[in-house]
């Protein structure tokens, strides 16, 4: 079944810096920028100011300005991950995601100086696990647009561990691994990752009989991306009969000892990953956004779609708007000009614009399948 959304809303509009704003509107964004982060210099309103830059950072798309301040952004980022309070320390991990796609791939260098501190506060068992969770979620995402190969297959490694955690205190970071583990998945091209594959099924399906609905969520949507993985780069079939069982019983769960509430949810997610596997049913979810469409037609896109919303919240119809490297990761070519209308009547203005975007989809799978044969 074919879904398609939109989630623009009049917040969107007001703060995102795309070509539809005026000159005067885009002054008033950089400004406040500006204001937000000379209070981050004061003890007393760090959470207020970085929560202010967190906001504008992911409603509006200004690479540019951006880049001039990356260092300053960084370095209070980077403090308050090492000695914040809980709050202070989760909002930070947010600021360094957002900064880094807003930078895209030239961030590098910023990557190699953040790391360190994110895998330090991750590692310490005294540390909040909701805080460890955000130190997770910003690994996946830094990694995911800064990294080679090998820092990116040291990463899923580590967050393999996480995976058999049974305390329930830790469901947040289980389920935050889960998540950066499938988004790297989705990207990573290496030799070794069907071997890696094959070694951490047997945790993934272990995973979906945890008692958190969040944590089976994550591990029957990253068994989907696994299974897409698998049947583009093998011919081997993999006995997915056991854990197709499961999913079936997930569908069907009545149990009163899960909410109601949870039981709907896993119910519509799992359903999804279960017609994939066992039914090879290919995904139909459309975005829409301005006058252009996201189609979410495989796992891959899907696992990457809502790892970056998730960081973006009511911005990210924004970012596929006008970020360059938001649009590089979802095949949408280069940003339309601001002047660019698309009359709703003109069939075949649509027809070729539709073309134009479908070409560039295609010229960038295929780069992205010499790269693969590239590896040995």
């Amino acid at each position: 079944m074919s879904t398609c959304s939109s989630f623009t809303s009049k917040s969107d509009e007001e703060l995102t810096a795309s070509g539809g704003e005026t000159e005067n509107a885009q002054v008033e964004i950089e400004n406040a920028l500006v204001d937000a982060i000379e209070e981050l210099y004061d003890k007393r309103m760090k959470a207020t100011a970085l929560q202010a830059v967190n906001k504008i950072l992911s409603k509006s798309v200004m690479t540019e300005f951006v880049e001039k301040r990356q260092e300053t952004l960084a370095s209070h980022a980077e403090k308050y991950v090492k000695k914040g309070q809980q709050k202070e320390l989760e909002l930070s991990t947010k600021l360094m995601s957002l900064l880094f796609i807003q930078l895209g791939t030239d961030s590098s260098r910023l990557f190699s100086e953040l790391k360190p501190t994110l895998m330090a506060r991750l590692r310490d068992t005294s540390l909040n696990p909701s805080s460890r969770a955000s130190c997770i979620t910003a690994l996946g995402l830094l990694t995911f647009v800064a990294a080679d190969s090998p820092d990116t297959m040291d990463l899923m490694e580590t967050l393999e561990a996480f995976f058999y955690f049974t305390d329930s205190k830790l469901d947040g970071i289980i389920s935050a691994s889960l998540s950066a583990w499938s988004l790297l998945l989705s990207a990573v091209q290496t030799p070794s990752r069907n071997k890696l594959i094959h070694e951490v099924l047997p945790k993934l399906k272990k995973s979906l009989g945890h008692n958190n609905v969040d944590v089976r969520i994550a591990a029957g949507e990253t068994i989907a991306l696994v299974c897409e993985v698998l049947n583009a780069d093998t011919d081997d079939i993999y006995p997915f009969d056991e854990i197709c069982t499961m999913l079936e019983a997930l569908v069907a769960d009545s149990s009163k000892r899960h909410a109601k509430k949870d039981r709907a949810q896993q119910r519509s997610a799992i359903r999804d990953v279960l017609h994939y596997i066992r039914d090879g049913q290919e995904l139909e979810e459309c975005v829409k956004f301005g006058q252009e469409t996201l189609d979410i037609d495989c796992w891959s896109r899907r696992v990457q779609y809502n790892y970056i919303r998730t960081i973006l919240g009511g911005g990210t119809n924004a970012h596929l708007q006008s970020n360059e490297f938001v649009r590089e990761v979802f095949d949408l070519g280069k940003v339309l000009p601001a002047d660019f209308k698309l009359e709703k009547g003109s069939r075949s203005e649509r027809n070729y614009y539709n073309s134009l975007a479908a070409k560039a989809r295609t010229k960038a799978r295929s780069v992205h399948r010499d790269k693969r044969a590239d590896v040995y």
